[in-house]
């Protein structure tokens, strides 16, 4: 369908258009990897027309409202993008985990002062933070995460018609659920790391009260660290596959947001 078909669609084409291109670029703006600031405007922008155009016949013959009125508009806009918004806010806790499963690592080794430069939120995070992430998005591409959101967006579709979002308490429940599950993403995630460097902990402390003249913190910050590389060196395989894991629940989430 190209611009010129789309412009001679009579008024309810264009209204499908427009509801359609706001869902799915609000789900953009929080989604993994297209939320990213290093990705052009444009390309997002062009990215949900194309979407929608590709929807749009689709879309044509399935049920949507129909709002009368301006007011009536705002409020079917201000639901597309509230649709778009939680699918997008969802896709993202995965990354967030990681994030943060990333800092408390760093920090505990003793990187709490280390930062670097994160493309993902153009701010300035721990490197582990950094390193976790980007783990994180070559599993997401490899467990084909971008077509799960399509999917996921197409799946609204059918539960939510254009138009018709109201908010109900499965909706609610459902966001809560998968905000927990952030958390137990994070304690999964940071388990073994922590659980070798609180051991680390206690065997220092016990060395600290046989050997008082012995500096424990000068001989403690380098073991740390390297006992905190190690691990993390020989569970990343069960960390991709945890990772991988974790983005089918999300993909689960996903298609049971709305019911």
């Amino acid at each position: 369908m190209d611009l010129s078909a789309l412009l001679s669609m009579p008024q309810d084409g264009l209204l499908v258009f427009l509801l359609l291109f706001v869902r799915f670029s609000a789900m953009l703006m929080l989604a993994p990897l297209f939320s990213q600031p290093q990705l052009p405007v444009r390309l997002r922008i062009g990215l949900a027309l194309m979407v929608s155009m590709v929807l749009l016949p689709l879309e044509l013959h399935a049920p949507h409202a129909r709002p009368a009125g301006l007011d009536g508009l705002l409020v079917a806009v201000a639901g597309e993008a509230t649709v778009g918004i939680m699918l997008g806010f969802v896709a993202m806790l995965v990354f967030q985990a990681v994030s943060f499963a990333g800092y408390l690592i760093g920090l505990q080794m003793g990187f709490g002062m280390d930062s670097m430069y994160d493309p993902g939120t153009n701010q300035s995070v721990p490197a582990l933070a950094v390193f976790l992430g980007v783990i994180a998005s070559m599993v997401f591409l490899l467990a084909d995460g971008h077509h799960y959101l399509l999917l996921a967006l197409d799946h609204s579709l059918r539960v939510v018609p254009l138009g018709t979002f109201r908010f109900s308490g499965q909706t609610v429940t459902s966001l809560l659920n998968a905000t927990a599950g952030m958390f137990t993403t994070v304690f999964e995630l940071v388990l073994p790391v922590l659980g070798v460097l609180l051991l680390t902990e206690v065997a220092l402390a016990i060395m600290n009260r046989v050997m008082p003249q012995m500096n424990v913190f000068v001989a403690g910050f380098p073991l740390k660290i390297a006992l905190g590389f190690l691990t993390l060196a020989i569970g990343l395989p069960l960390m991709v596959a945890y990772l991988d894991d974790a983005f089918g629940r999300m993909t689960r989430e996903l298609l049971m947001l709305f019911g």
